[in-house]
């Protein structure tokens, strides 16, 4: 990924609440406009879903800023169609990026509609699932192990709804399955310290994996890491983790990068192992790409 990407400036301004247009910074220096009502023919549901199709593409060329403006102009969209459902959805898809991610009560407040008026509740059935398991992903990052599994248990009940969901409802998170549900367990566990349960989790998660979710692949890998290295296995621990380096890299998803570097601070205590030494150097090279 070039250096102008990363480092892509992006800004958006609104017109009254018909949202007739959105301006942002390109990663090459100039700006755009995106006529909401103009490709969108007038309707802010599909103006809404639009935007957040274009977070979600510009999230994967690391240019968060413009990922931001896009998610919030999905949301205003959403608020002026009162598309429940899809200000939902862009309310998660908003919490995906790094600034919720290291801020996780602020990601708590913006999930349960403290923010923009949109909650987890709003959602459909699949959707919901997904929301209330990056509501898991929050309280394990804040340290509540009870709240963490308590909502990974409820995000297990909402999906055996997901089977009767109308198909016509949009938007949904196709991506969102009862396999990521059990992988998603895994890493909260592993968040949690609770090693041996992480790594029986996550052990028959990765082994049943979809080929097809390349981008999962080295997140439950740095999270079985992590267990490792929070037992002591630091070998172990390190060839995880630069299987899962060397995957992100490949794909380029800044979360997953996230989760080793996080790893690499778990086991801070070992620097000095030939093994950490090894992976500091890889990640030396990736920040470098």
């Amino acid at each position: 990924m070039s250096a102008s990407a990363a480092d892509s400036r992006s800004s958006r301004s609104s017109s009254s609440s018909s949202l007739s247009a959105n301006t942002c910074s390109s990663s090459a220096g100039g700006t755009f406009a995106v006529p909401f009502s103009d490709f969108a023919g007038g309707n802010p549901s599909i103006a809404g879903e639009t935007a957040g199709l274009a977070g979600w593409l510009a999230w994967d060329l690391e240019d968060r800023r413009a990922a931001g403006a896009y998610f919030r102009a999905g949301i205003e969209a959403a608020q002026e169609a009162e598309d429940r459902p899809l200000g939902a959805y862009l309310v998660g898809s908003s919490c995906v990026q790094p600034a919720y991610r290291e801020r996780p009560h602020a990601c708590l407040r913006r999930l349960q509609g403290r923010t923009s008026g949109f909650a987890t509740a709003d959602a459909n059935p699949t959707t919901r699932a997904w929301l209330v398991t990056l509501e898991a992903e929050a309280h394990a990052l804040a340290g509540s192990e009870a709240a963490s599994l308590r909502t990974l248990d409820q995000a297990e009940r909402i999906m055996e709804e997901a089977d009767q969901e109308d198909a016509s409802r949009r938007p949904r998170a196709t991506f969102f399955s009862g396999a990521y549900l059990v992988g998603e367990r895994g890493v909260a566990l592993a968040r949690l310290g609770r090693s041996a349960a992480a790594q029986h989790v996550l052990e028959a998660a990765l082994e049943s994996l979809d080929p097809e979710m390349i981008k999962t692949r080295p997140r439950l890998l740095t999270a079985l890491a992590t267990s490792h290295a929070h037992e002591g296995n630091i070998d172990q621990a390190c060839r995880l983790g630069s299987d899962a380096l060397e995957l992100a890299e490949r794909q380029q998803v800044t979360t997953n990068l996230q989760d080793v570097r996080r790893l690499r601070l778990d086991l801070e205590p070992w620097r000095d192992a030939a093994a950490v030494r090894e992976l500091d150097e890889q990640l030396a090279a990736a920040n470098r790409t």
